[in-house]
């Protein structure tokens, strides 16, 4: 799925208001906090990752990391190896 075919922000706030739906009701049911929807349809907040991340993938705006991490692997780019422990 390329990122064309998911909706933008704006018709997400527009399909709220078709469905009678508001972002507070709707950040509740999904155990998100009130601000951190609206900065994320108002474009206050990229939802590139963390809590901001999740809502966007919520709402439909983006694709879950997992799917992005299989089409990197795909493409033949090799994973990150983990960090070596720091010593001291």
């Amino acid at each position: 799925m390329e990122s064309s075919d998911l909706p933008t922000p704006s018709q997400v706030r527009e399909q709220f208001r078709e469905d009678g739906e508001t972002v507070t009701g709707w950040a509740k049911a999904h155990g998100f906090s009130r601000g951190a929807v609206y900065a994320v349809l108002g474009g206050r907040a990229k939802g590139d990752r963390g809590e901001a991340h999740k809502i966007a993938v919520a709402l439909g705006i983006k694709r879950e990391r997992a799917a992005r991490g299989a089409e990197i692997r795909k493409i033949g780019v090799p994973p990150i190896p983990p960090a070596e422990p720091l010593r001291r």
